[in-house]
């Protein structure tokens, strides 16, 4: 997964001997590509976008904490709040403001554009339609742990699907939903 705009390339960092600067589209570095560059996940931006993870809890809790130190505010919505305070308590103690809330029980958020917004669904393999969606500045991050029944429905309605590194033993039954 490259970034996801048009702004990928390198630049001269200024120094010479040779050093360069990846200089790709606004984001939250995820990993690397096939070819050792950072993937970018693009969620602080102007328009809509759903982004869904398929995987264990901590593929959530790589971005989320990532995108809190970019400046957007991140609010978690989980059945499961104590897998989440661990992270809040080793990320500063709650003292960063990174709400986890019950399923359906996130605040609105209000995104202006000098502080974005990334609402995290991480309530198992069949999440209820949220009530909070994604808007100017506002991404929504569905964790799936599986696919389920309700992956081909959230993969219809996302910009970005992420799957965690699957066995080949595993794959055969992970490409169902999408059959």
């Amino acid at each position: 997964m490259r970034g996801d705009d048009d702004s990928d390339d390198v630049r001269d960092a200024g120094h010479g001997g040779g050093y360069g600067c990846w200089c790709g589209g606004g984001g939250v570095v995820a990993g690397v590509d096939a070819e050792g560059r950072p993937a970018v996940l693009g969620i602080n931006r102007p328009t809509p976008y759903d982004v869904v993870l398929i995987g264990g809890l901590w593929t959530a809790q790589v971005p989320a904490p990532r995108s809190a130190a970019t400046g957007a505010r991140v609010a978690v919505e989980t059945g499961r709040p104590q897998a989440w305070m661990r992270m809040v308590q080793a990320m500063g103690g709650g003292q960063i403001g990174l709400p986890v809330c019950d399923v359906g029980r996130v605040p609105p958020q209000g995104a202006p554009a000098g502080t974005p917004v990334l609402v995290v669904r991480d309530y198992g393999m069949r999440p209820p339609r949220g009530r909070v969606v994604s808007g100017p500045w506002q991404s929504v991050l569905p964790l799936l742990t599986y696919p389920s029944p309700v992956a081909p429905r959230l993969l219809r309605q996302v910009r970005l699907a992420g799957i965690r590194r699957v066995s080949p033993d595993e794959a055969p039954s992970w490409g169902a939903p999408w059959d």
